[in-house]
């Protein structure tokens, strides 16, 4: 881990500019920046940080390393990193987009062969053998299963991300349902679990069904211990095993090995729980949320607030009172300011495909939509709501992703890519996890205060509703 006093040291020095000096400019006292150099103290915000960084002229890039510096030693790494693999997520889930894995074309098949044997045992050495022949075993397994779906069984922990980049690349896509057994920490106070859980997203939104079970470990002992054979995946009546370098590996087919270590995989998911679930959704999200949303504890990011996609607001004020009231409504929502227009004004040319979602809302029309706005407006003046507008030049949220949550532990990933996708995930860490984002993110100001977004959401309503009249 970067320290941040070090770090700071290293830039007084590297700008030749005396504490003195940086103090006048950025008018703290020069006693305070010495114990932010010699560690005894620590920032107590960003801000703060930022400051200091102007005083010395920092390029962005030196300004973006001192700020990472400091957010490391206030939250710690693992804790940090979750908050940003939670941004990231927000921005593109950019794990879904699966590079072309380094396997030469020509190069030739060492996995199954064409006509399979009534029982096989291989041994692949290589990393290059050995990716070459996981690939070759699961498209001949997708091809033996026909029309039918391929169940396909692992376990193999997300930090294999080329082994999952392996798997998608040889099933992606296909009629294939995916059950998994992953190790969750222990511990679970470092963000640890969202991490792990959050780096599986891609395999929710490439197969037609995904199960995810877990148990509980000391996740580092764990991963020692499984330093030798640490991923193990279920194909059809194929088996593959192979090390967590993917030095080495070996393919059982029908044989008793192969049914030893499918016993194995049964009595490990007899004794673990269940952790996530994965839909594919066709206006059923909304149901979904509606029924989480009667819960107060409701809290909701996304590039869109689905708020705006519930009957309650084409009514007027007095009958969505008087019917279901607060439904659909009551929560926190942390959404982008680039949505609320383009749900407001759906045909503007500028839009681009962030109309998307608005446009499908159920042929709403622009009346519709500014009442709607105006009525969930009115609702966060009464305080039954709170509204949190992201700021861009910070996180710049995508179309058509969403992280929720109703309390109660679950937590709800949903994305639209060919039809709406939700992944559901009930553990109480990464429960935990979003609730610690949302004061991350608040704290440094990913997001607009909610009276700065209250004015905003006028503004923005307001504009709207003079160009139609």
């Amino acid at each position: 881990m970067i320290v941040f006093s070090e770090l700071l040291k290293s830039f007084i020095n590297e700008k030749n500019i005396s504490v003195k000096k940086l103090a006048a400019n950025v008018q703290m006292d020069r006693t305070l920046i010495q114990k932010y150099m010699s560690g005894s103290r620590t920032p107590k915000n960003y801000r703060e940080v930022q400051k200091l960084a102007d005083g010395m002229m920092l390029l962005p890039e030196q300004q973006g390393e001192l700020l990472d510096a400091y957010y490391r030693n206030l939250y710690g790494d693992k804790t940090y990193e979750g908050y940003r693999k939670i941004a990231e997520t927000l921005e593109g889930m950019k794990d879904f987009r699966m590079k072309e894995p380094a396997v030469p074309a020509a190069f030739p098949d060492t996995g199954m062969p064409e006509e399979p044997q009534e029982e096989a045992e291989y041994v692949r050495h290589g990393k290059l053998e050995v990716e070459q022949a996981f690939i070759s075993l699961l498209r001949k397994e997708c091809e033996r299963a026909g029309e039918e779906p391929l169940f396909i069984r692992m376990m193999m922990q997300p930090d294999q991300n080329e082994m999952l980049k392996l798997l998608l690349h040889a099933v992606g896509g296909r009629n294939v349902i995916l059950e998994h057994i992953l190790c969750l920490d222990c511990d679970g106070n470092n963000n640890e679990n969202i991490m792990l859980i959050f780096s599986v997203l891609a395999l929710a939104a490439e197969c037609r069904a995904y199960h995810v079970y877990y148990y509980y470990d000391d996740i580092r002992s764990h991963i020692n211990e499984m330093t030798l054979l640490p991923n193990m995946v279920l194909a059809g009546e194929s088996v593959f095993l192979c090390n967590k370098e993917r030095s080495e590996c070996m393919i059982l087919y029908k044989s008793a090995a192969a049914e030893f270590f499918a016993g194995q995989y049964n009595y490990m998911k007899k004794s673990a729980a269940k952790l996530a679930m994965h839909y594919e959704l066709e206006g059923a999200d909304e149901g979904i949320l509606r029924d989480i949303q009667m819960d107060g504890t409701y809290m909701e990011f996304g590039y869109f607030p689905s708020v705006l996609l519930f009957p309650a607001g084409r009514k007027s004020s007095d009958d969505a009172r008087n019917s279901r009231e607060g439904a659909g409504i009551a929560g926190k929502y942390y959404f982008s300011e680039r949505a609320l227009r383009a749900y407001l004004n759906p045909d503007r040319a500028d839009c681009g495909t962030e109309c998307q979602r608005a446009r499908e809302d159920g042929g709403m029309s622009q009346d519709e939509r500014i009442n709607c706005v105006g009525h969930w407006l009115a609702r966060i003046r009464e305080g039954q709501c709170l509204a949190y507008m992201a700021d861009e030049t910070k996180l710049a949220m995508e179309p058509g992703i969403g992280i929720f949550t109703g309390g109660r532990g679950t937590v709800g990933i949903w994305r639209k890519k060919k039809g709406k996708q939700l992944l559901l995930v009930k553990e109480w860490s990464v429960y935990d996890s979003l609730c610690g984002f949302e004061k991350f993110a608040l704290d440094n100001d990913l997001f607009l205060d909610a009276e700065t977004t209250t004015e905003r959401i006028r503004q923005i309503w307001e504009e709207s509703s003079k160009r139609t009249m």
